[in-house]
Parts: structure tokens; sequence; C-alpha cells
């Protein structure tokens, strides 16, 4: 996480976050990225010839987020937070805002939660085809609508609906989880499985139809009878 301060009152507890793991992106995806500005800023191809992608979001940086992560300025595991991860980060920082970003803090947050919702396992195609079968588990983790590729989720916040939708996209190769998100906004999310399991732990195998909706606290719709959350 990189922090900075601005004369600006209400801008100094802001500062922008990034996942602590390397990523990379494919060439033909990166291809859009690296000629334009700002994107360029955070999608560039690396030595290797791989393509280096630096993904990216604000937060406030205050009280009330140290109290919850545990945060510091040197890096306090080389497993959990990627020195070439932050190498990069510091990279795309000096990009957007120029040499100046060296002498800001980069900060290592860390927090460990638990999360009892279900976590579905699959490619695309038979996520969205047990979606498509399962109005139980729809229900349950707010989705209001399933598109060829994509879920729209209903947005939660300090236990209320707030009316807010959000699209998420599928990673179209591979395994993906599709999980939902508990924070100060609750939310059906997804991203691919390898970098849910670089972050996340998950609890036993479900197999069952009905298991699956008795984690997800609902009953069982009787037309249904089995399914599988992989």
């Amino acid at each position: 996480m990189l922090i900075g301060k601005s004369r600006d009152p209400s801008l100094r507890d802001r500062a922008l976050i990034a996942f602590p793991h390397k990523q990379t992106m494919p060439s033909a995806a990166a291809a859009e990225h690296v000629g334009c500005s700002p994107n360029n800023h955070f999608v560039w191809r690396r030595a290797d010839d791989t393509f280096a992608v630096a993904h990216c979001w604000p937060v406030k940086y205050n009280e009330g987020f140290r109290r919850t992560f545990n945060c510091s300025e040197e890096n306090p595991d080389d497993t959990l937070f990627s020195p070439v991860a932050a190498s990069e980060f510091r990279q795309a920082m000096r990009r957007t805002f120029g040499p100046a970003a060296k002498k800001v803090s980069l900060v290592y947050a860390t927090k460990t939660t638990h999360n009892p919702s279900l976590v579905l396992v699959g490619t695309r195609k038979t996520l969205i085809q047990f979606l498509k079968d399962s109005p139980d588990v729809v229900k349950a983790m707010h989705i209001v609508d399933i598109a060829a590729h994509s879920f729209c989720t209903a947005v939660e916040a300090k236990g209320k609906l707030t009316g807010a939708m959000k699209w998420f996209t599928i990673a179209p190769d591979g395994e993906s989880a599709v999980y939902i998100k508990s924070g100060f906004e609750k939310m059906a999310c997804t991203k691919p499985l390898d970098l849910f399991a670089k972050e996340c732990k998950m609890g036993p195998r479900i197999l069952a139809y009905a298991d699956v909706v008795e984690k997800l606290g609902g009953e069982p719709d009787k037309g249904v009878q089995s399914a599988s959350s992989r």
C-alpha cells in the first residue's frame, strides 16, 4: 500500500493498495493497455517478455484501517508479500506519480478473518450452469441475474441491501471461485482460483446439493435433487 500526505485534508488518509503477489497479464489482453495512457502505468512488458500488471484500488488509510490491520513498513513475510510484487507496485506508482513516489512509504498490511460463506469452484461454463440450475444458491447469495459469462449481485452494507447492483465476469480460462465478499460491503464476487487460493484457505469440500443449501442457511428447492459445487 502506498500512502501520501496531501495538503487537502480530505485526501490525507487516502492510499492505493495492491495484491501482495506477482501478477501477469496475457499478451493478448495486455496489448490494449500498453499503448494507452494511463493504462500503461499499470501494465507493461517485463524483460522476459511477459506483461506485469499492478492491480490497484483506493482505500482510506485512517485510524480505523490501522486498528483493523497489522501494518508495517518492513516486509514481515516474503512468502506472503512477494518482493517482486512490491517492486512492481513501486514501479507502477513511479509511472503514475513521478519520482516523488520514491519518497512515499510502502506499508505491508495483514488481517486474518473467518468467512463462513460457501465458495463455488469450477470453470466458467460449469459455474454459470450450476447457478442457473440452483435457485436456492442464487437467492442465498443475492445474485439477481445470470448471463452467459457473468452474474449480477445485489450489494449489502451494514446488514441491509443498498439497492446497488454489480456485474462480475467469470474468467474464461481455468477454474474460478464464486464467493461472498464480506467487509464494509457484502456481495457475491468471483476471481480466478489461483488468485483466490493465494489469499484464502477453503474449508471442507461440499458435494451434496442439500448440504450446499444448508451451508447457505436456506431450504432446498424440492425440484432439485443434487448438484456439485465444483
